[in-house]
């Protein structure tokens, strides 16, 4: 879970430090924003989509099951 939470933790900061950088820059805030929400979506899904992807074509339903369960439910 440390290794999990130290590697998400990495890809936020160094995904902030790039948008900081471009608010400095003087790009607009707005844009600043949107560009930091759809980097850090994409390179938080990027893995957990390639297993995904994987699983379907080996139609691996336990692994699909469980991706459901991590991305799919509401917390309870």
């Amino acid at each position: 879970i440390n290794h999990f939470r130290r590697h998400g933790d990495s890809i936020k900061d160094k995904a902030v430090q790039a948008a900081l950088r471009r608010l400095a820059k003087g790009e607009p805030a707005q844009r600043v924003i949107v560009r930091l929400g759809y980097e850090l979506s994409q390179k938080f899904l990027h893995q957990p989509t390639q297993v995904v992807r994987r699983a379907v074509r080996e139609k691996d339903r336990n692994t699909l099951e469980l991706a459901k369960t991590f991305f799919c439910k509401e917390p309870e």
